[in-house]
């Protein structure tokens, strides 16, 4: 027969593991939480430093578009010349592949339009990414700020992971991984104190059951006494 007190005390080990697992599960929404704010502050900074060298490459491939264009246009001219010129000298077989010819250029000449058309709309959408990445600073630095409010609620957080971040992409980033630390620090406490009422309980049940059955949980162990009991 088991000692109601060994039970007793056991329901109450169990019940500061489940203060402990509703603890952990606040630390890991937050650090969540946390990672996705620092991603995109990541995703923004990245797509706005690599703006210089984008619209670089950009206004190349518009140049070269149009050059290439102008080439083109060029072949066009000398084609609707050459048509021109057998239609009057009513030779059937110049006339026929000069035909073939200009029907070459104007697709080749259509061709290289919409090559112009998707290099300037390509450009054109770059300035509009940016724009919009930049435009998405301010939003991104509230939700930072307003969860760094809310971190409030973790046990045990240190004052270095309760401070709010410094304006900026890269002041969130700073603030995302230093509040990542010092939920990982909290974290790992719990999980110590967790380890530690995993044994304690396992202590409990070996010494009152007289077996060194080992649970990997509390609640197992409460679980052993209580039918040990019946």
């Amino acid at each position: 027969m088991v000692d109601d007190r060994a039970i007793e005390l056991a329901r109450r080990l169990e019940e500061d593991d489940e203060r402990l697992a509703a603890a952990l599960e606040v630390v890991g929404a937050r650090h969540r939480e946390v990672a996705a704010i620092r991603e995109r502050a990541t995703a923004l900074a990245e797509l706005i430093a690599s703006a210089p060298e984008r619209r670089a490459a950009g206004d190349v491939a518009i140049g070269e578009a149009q050059q290439e264009l102008e080439r083109r246009r060029e072949e066009l001219a000398r084609a609707e010349v050459e048509l021109a010129q057998a239609e009057r000298s009513r030779d059937e077989r110049r006339l026929a592949s000069a035909q073939r010819a200009l029907e070459r250029a104007r697709d080749s000449c259509a061709a290289g339009e919409r090559r112009l058309e998707r290099v300037t709309a390509a450009r054109a959408g770059l300035e509009r990414e940016v724009a919009d990445a930049v435009a998405a600073i301010p939003a991104l630095e509230e939700e930072a700020r307003a969860l760094s409010r809310r971190l409030a609620e973790v046990t045990r957080i240190s004052r270095t992971g309760l401070m709010p971040p410094e304006p900026g992409l890269a002041g969130v980033d700073e603030w995302a991984s230093r509040v990542a630390a010092a939920l990982l620090v909290v974290r790992s406490g719990f999980d110590m104190e967790r380890d530690r009422l995993i044994r304690e309980a396992n202590e409990l049940a070996a010494s009152v059951l007289g077996d060194q059955d080992v649970g990997t949980s509390v609640a197992l162990a409460r679980a052993r006494l209580e039918r040990a009991r019946i």
